[in-house]
């Protein structure tokens, strides 16, 4: 006869990183709450998660394993000049400088906090700078919750139509908006 399928709950549920860092809300520390291992980003991510979670965490669930998604970085660890002068001219970008100012979709992400205005200040300061802007796909969706650390806020009115715009209009040679690109690593490649 067949064997009966095991219960979910009878499995160890084993939590990997997702995105690119730990506590800018309470996902992370969700994650770490309702797994059996949580594989983290750092050794420094532990004390975040005792000093939020306290005793509803035990040490021995923790492996500190860096962030797989960034493994793809390898592949950029001998970048030379021709390579990030082809990656810039092929987002239409010269030789000169580059800065690379990318948003988190959260009220706490700097596009959302600052609007245009910290790319203003950066087109004031580094005059001989070019600058990419690029974001969370998330935030083009208008999200209208986030988790905190302790609760969950509401932005029912948030829209990113009026950022969106602002960007595109200061969008010129020196300033190229790419809010969904196709590959971030060539993104941070070309960024100094």
């Amino acid at each position: 006869g067949s064997r009966p399928i095991p219960s979910i709950f009878n499995g160890c549920r084993v939590s990997v990183p997702h995105g690119n860092m730990f506590g800018n809300s309470i996902f992370s520390l969700l994650r770490a709450l309702n797994a059996d291992v949580y594989f983290g980003f750092s050794p420094h991510e532990l004390p975040y998660i005792k000093k939020h979670l306290g005793n509803k965490f035990q040490d021995y669930r923790f492996v500190p394993s860096g962030n797989p998604k960034n493994d793809a970085l390898v592949h950029y660890k001998d970048i030379n000049l021709d390579y990030k002068r082809k990656v810039k001219n092929a987002l239409g970008l010269n030789d000169r400088k580059t800065i690379l100012l990318s948003s988190h979709w959260s009220s706490s992400g700097l596009l959302r906090k600052f609007g245009i205005g910290l790319l203003d200040a950066l087109m004031w300061n580094f005059k001989n700078h070019q600058i990419i802007v690029t974001s969370h796909p998330r935030l083009l969706k208008n999200p209208k919750f986030e988790l905190l650390h302790d609760k969950r806020i509401s932005t029912p009115y948030f829209e990113a139509g009026w950022l969106v715009e602002s960007l595109n209009a200061k969008a010129n040679n020196r300033v190229k908006v790419l809010l969904e690109p196709d590959n971030i690593f060539d993104l941070l490649c070309a960024s100094d």
